[in-house]
């Protein structure tokens, strides 16, 4: 078996990277690629912003204050999703 190798950065978590205070926010709460790669409100947040995989808007509304958003980016992702 192969040995998993993880992307660069800059493709992690890919859609977020349109939403820059977003990204900064959770690059600044996990600083490093792997803890961003493995995080999971970053893995939701990014399905949710991405149309077409993202997770309906009552799961995310349901889930959105266990993200400790600051309410400008909370704001963000409720009018996106």
């Amino acid at each position: 078996m192969k040995e998993f190798t993880y992307a660069e950065g800059y493709h992690q978590k890919y859609y977020l990277t349109q939403f820059r205070e977003l990204r900064s926010f959770l690059e600044a709460n996990y600083p490093d690629t792997k803890s961003l790669a493995d995080s999971t409100v970053a893995a939701r947040l990014n399905a949710a912003l991405f149309s077409g995989f993202g997770k309906p808007r009552r799961l995310i509304e349901a889930e959105i204050d266990r993200y400790d958003l600051p309410d400008d980016l909370r704001k963000t992702v409720l009018e996106r999703v």
